[in-house]
């Protein structure tokens, strides 16, 4: 509720009772249910090979990061629980979530805070306080540093009221959020950032701003984004060849269904992120971010490889991928450089429907989580 006059206000849960319950309680068997489901098929999952456990073995530090769908749950509630699942009660050292979500409704070439005038996002279970200090500390830091292209200049906006509450990519993070800290009996802060059209050297100074906060426990990183939004209402059909092979298609094999060549698109990209790589030449032609994957994906490997010692590279003039090549900043490869030694992990996907012909649609959902190994390594 907000107060009127000179004291703050709280940003209302404005999709609450469309694109999500309004009702706690039925917020809470939501989910329980998706959870439950989420940890009991990674249960079920869990006869491995040799190679698959030494994997597990890398993965099973500290979950710092997620990457999370914000569609409606009814369509990406169940994905988006996989990636919530990872820090379900282990996780009770959190103070501090910083969620960063595109841009949907206001065109930005850099990035976003709240109003001043808000003291709080509001969810269904309550009141997350936003965390002034920290959000004040980024607008100095931020006019402070001089960028790749000279100049200081305004790197984060303040995003109106009325804006804040038109827009969903963060809102729909939060009922997750809230509900599972609050099983945790954490109390803690938000910091919520909204992304515009970054260009690389944007990415890697938003980049540099927030990596100073991976090093505390206290400190956790929600990106939302959701995949492939594939159709003509979308304005993107792109698709790959349509032959189970892959090489083209003749009288005798077998002809793919459009929704699996989207899955194929999305898994290529997913890819992509699991490796924290781009020198797919082949998904450098094919992704876009306007029309696929939100720039979200992009800051967040951004974010987490610039502890990372990497070599120079170029990128395809793709934009999406442009970026996500060029976000690996160059380090010096000496032993003095330091590196952080973290895995990401592809924990499921999902469809909005199935399409099997082009006058359809469908977005894809997909969820990670970023894990920092028990001990940092040095080693390039």
């Amino acid at each position: 509720m907000r107060k009127e006059g000179g004291m703050k206000k709280a940003r209302e849960a404005s999709h609450a009772g469309t694109w999500y319950s309004s009702n706690p309680r039925d917020l809470d068997h939501f989910f329980r249910e998706c959870l439950d489901k989420a940890k009991k098929q990674s249960t079920d999952n869990e006869e491995e090979t040799e190679e698959e456990e030494k994997k597990k073995k890398k993965k099973s530090g500290r979950v710092f990061a997620l990457i999370c769908p914000h569609a409606g749950y009814s369509y990406c509630g169940q994905t988006a629980a996989y990636a919530w699942a990872k820090i379900h009660r282990p996780n009770a050292n959190i103070r501090r979530v910083f969620v960063l979500g595109p841009s949907h409704y206001v065109y930005l070439t850099a990035c976003a805070l709240p109003s001043s005038s808000l003291d709080s996002y509001l969810t269904p279970y309550g009141k997350i306080p936003l965390d002034q200090q920290v959000m004040k500390s980024l607008r100095e830091k931020s006019e402070e540093e001089e960028g790749e292209e000279g100049g200081r200049g305004l790197f984060f906006e303040t995003l109106s009221i009325e804006d804040d509450e038109a827009e969903h990519s963060i809102e729909m993070q939060l009922p997750f959020l809230h509900y599972i800290l609050l099983q945790n009996s954490a109390k803690f802060t938000l910091v919520p950032i909204v992304v515009g059209d970054l260009r690389p050297s944007s990415h890697r100074r938003l980049a540099r701003l927030l990596l100073p906060y991976l090093s505390s426990e206290e400190n956790f990183f929600v990106f939302s984004s959701d995949f492939c939004h594939w159709g003509k209402r979308f304005r993107y059909t792109y698709l790959p060849s349509s032959s189970s092979s892959g090489e083209g298609t003749n009288d005798h094999e077998e002809v793919r269904p459009i929704y699996e060549r989207i899955e194929i698109l999305d898994k290529e990209a997913a890819s992509l992120i699991v490796k924290k790589d781009t020198q797919d030449s082949a998904c450098n032609l094919k992704y876009d971010t306007s029309t696929c994957i939100s720039t979200c994906v992009y800051t967040s490997i951004a974010m987490l490889s610039t502890y990372t010692t990497y070599k120079e590279r170029r990128a395809k003039k793709h934009p999406a991928l442009a970026f996500f090549s060029q976000s690996m900043l160059s380090e010096s490869s000496s032993s003095s450089s330091s590196s952080l030694d973290f895995a990401v992990e592809f924990l499921h996907y999902s469809q909005s429907s199935q399409v099997v012909d082009a006058s359809s649609s469908s977005v894809s959902y997909a969820a990670f989580s970023a894990t920092l190994s028990q001990s940092k390594s040095n080693e390039n």
